[in-house]
C-alpha cells in the first residue's frame, strides 16, 4: 500500500479537484447545458460533474470513509472542509425549493436535468456515508442534513406532475431509493454510537406523513383517511417503516419515542400506533399487501424490546415524559398487569392490543401467515406478551409454528436460540397454567 504521506499527498490533490463551489455548478445545470460553450470554465473545469457521472452513488467516497485513517484526512484541512460545506449547502438549496416552488412542479425541473439529477444523487450519497461515522457526522451539521434528507425524502413521495414523462418518473423512483438506503444506514449505524445524530425532531418528521392519515381516534377504533393510502402514496410508507425499525434496534431511539416531543406526552409513539393499528384494519388490497407487510415487521421489531412489548399487548400507555419507558420496562417482565395509576402529568390513556389485531388477520387470504406467526414469537418473549397470548388462544399456535419451522430442522444457524425460545414457552406456560 502508499504511504501515509503519498496517501495524504493523494487526498489533498483529489480535494482540490473539488475546488469549485457545488452550488454554481448546480446552478450551471440548472440553466441548461446551452451554456457550455459561453462557460467552459464553469462547465468543464468541475470534475466533480465528471466524477458524479461515472459514479453517482460516490462508492469512491464510501470506500475510503471504511477506513479509519483515511477518514480523519476526509474531514480535515480546508479544502475538505469547503467540499463538506458545498454538499450541505446544495443539499439545503433542494430542501428549500421544493418548499418554495412546490414539490410537484420543482421535482420536475430538477429530475428532467441529468446533470442535475447525478449531481444531487451524488451528494446524498457522500452525506449519507459521512453521516454513518462518528468523524463526519460531527463535522457535518448533522441535524441540517438530516432534516433536509427526510423532507426531499417526504416530498418525493408527494410526486410529480400527473403529466411527467416516464423518464421523471423512472428517476423519482431511483432518488426515493438512494434516499431511503442512506437514511437506513444511517439509522442502523445508530447501535454503533451515532446516539447524537438522529433526534425527536427527526422521528417526528418521518412520523408526520402518517399522521396525517389519521382522520378519527376517538371511539376506540382508529379510522384512516383512504384518499391519503392511495397507491400513488404508498411508496412514502413502504420508505418510512424500514427507517423507523432501523431506529428500533438503537436504545436511545426507543426511549425518544417514550418521551413527549413538545405537543403532546408520548404523541409520538401514539401516532405510530395509531397509524399501524388503523392500516392492519382496512381490507387488505393488491396495493397495500406489501405496505401491511412492511408494518408487520416494524410491529415485531418493536414488539422484541421490553420498552415497547407491554405498550403492544394491551397494556395502557401511560401518558408521561421520561418516566415512561423506565416503568414499562420496569414491568415488562414480570407477571403483573400495569394498572391504570394515577401519576403527576397522566394524560390520555391509551390502548393498544396488537395480539389480538394480528389475531384477526389470520383469516386473510392475502397477508402470510408465517409472518403473522413470527410476530407473536417476538411479543411472546415478555410476560406480558405472553399472557395476551394464552388470553387470546394463541399460545399452542406459536409453538406449533416454532415445531414445525425450527425444531424439526437440527441444521437451522437459529436451532439453539429457538429450543431455548420452546423451553421458555414450554416453562411460562406451565407456570400460568398453574396460577
Amino acid at each position: 500500500g502508499f504511504s501515509e504521506h503519498l496517501s495524504i499527498e493523494f487526498f489533498e490533490k483529489t480535494f482540490e479537484l473539488y475546488g469549485m463551489r457545488l452550488m454554481s455548478v448546480f446552478d450551471f445545470c440548472e440553466r441548461g447545458a446551452s451554456g457550455c460553450d459561453s462557460e467552459p470554465n464553469t462547465a468543464f473545469q468541475c470534475s466533480l460533474l465528471y466524477v458524479a457521472l461515472v459514479d453517482p452513488t460516490a462508492e469512491w467516497f464510501r470506500l475510503w470513509n471504511r477506513e479509519h485513517r483515511i477518514r480523519r484526512y476526509l474531514i480535515q484541512g480546508k479544502q475538505q472542509q469547503i467540499f463538506l460545506q458545498q454538499h450541505g449547502e446544495l443539499l439545503h438549496h433542494v430542501f428549500l425549493e421544493l418548499q418554495r416552488v412546490g414539490a410537484a412542479i420543482y421535482l420536475c425541473r430538477l429530475l428532467e436535468d441529468s446533470y442535475r439529477f447525478v449531481l444531487l444523487v451524488h451528494c446524498i450519497s457522500i452525506l449519507g456515508a459521512l453521516m454513518c461515522t462518528q468523524e463526519g457526522a460531527k463535522a457535518l451539521q448533522s441535524d441540517s442534513v438530516l432534516t433536509d434528507m427526510i423532507g426531499i425524502l417526504v416530498a418525493c413521495n408527494i410526486g410529480v406532475e400527473e403529466n411527467a414523462s416516464s423518464t421523471i418518473q423512472e428517476r423519482l423512483a431511483n432518488l426515493i431509493q438512494i434516499l431511503r438506503d442512506n437514511l437506513h444506514s444511517i439509522a442502523s449505524c445508530l447501535r454503533h454510537g451515532l446516539s447524537f445524530v438522529f433526534k425527536q425532531s427527526h422521528v417526528a418528521q418521518l412520523l408526520a406523513p402518517l399522521r396525517a392519515t389519521i382522520v378519527d381516534a376517538t371511539q376506540g377504533k382508529v379510522i384512516l383517511n383512504k384518499e391519503r393510502i392511495q397507491p400513488a402514496r404508498l411508496p412514502l410508507f413502504m420508505s418510512v417503516a424500514p427507517i423507523l425499525c432501523a431506529l428500533m434496534r438503537s436504545h436511545r431511539s426507543r426511549t425518544l419515542l417514550l418521551s413527549s416531543n413538545g405537543r403532546d406526552c408520548n404523541s409520538l409513539l401514539v401516532d405510530l400506533l395509531q397509524f399501524c393499528e388503523g392500516l392492519f384494519n382496512l381490507p387488505t388490497s393488491a396495493h397495500s399487501r406489501e405496505v401491511k407487510m412492511t408494518f408487520f415487521e416494524l410491529i415485531r421489531e418493536m414488539g422484541s424490546h421490553a420498552e415497547f412489548n407491554s405498550i403492544l399487548c394491551g397494556n395502557p400507555l401511560m401518558c408521561v415524559e421520561e418516566a415512561a419507558g423506565k416503568q414499562v420496562q420496569q414491568h415488562a417482565n414480570t407477571s403483573t398487569t400495569i394498572t391504570d395509576t394515577t401519576v403527576s402529568g397522566l394524560g390520555v390513556q391509551y390502548r393498544f392490543n396488537f395480539v389480538q389485531i394480528i389475531g384477526q388477520q389470520f383469516d386473510d387470504p392475502n397477508l402470510p401467515q408465517e409472518q403473522m406467526l413470527d410476530i407473536l414469537v417476538s411479543l411472546a418473549q415478555f410476560t406480558s406478551g405472553l399472557r395476551e397470548i394464552r388470553r387470546q388462544s394463541l399460545l399452542s399456535t406459536c409453538v406449533e409454528h416454532l415445531m414445525e419451522r425450527f425444531y424439526l430442522e437440527p441444521s437451522n444457524e437459529n436451532a439453539c436460540s429457538i429450543h431455548s425460545l420452546l423451553y421458555y414457552l414450554f416453562c411460562q406456560f406451565c407456570s400460568l397454567s398453574s396460577g
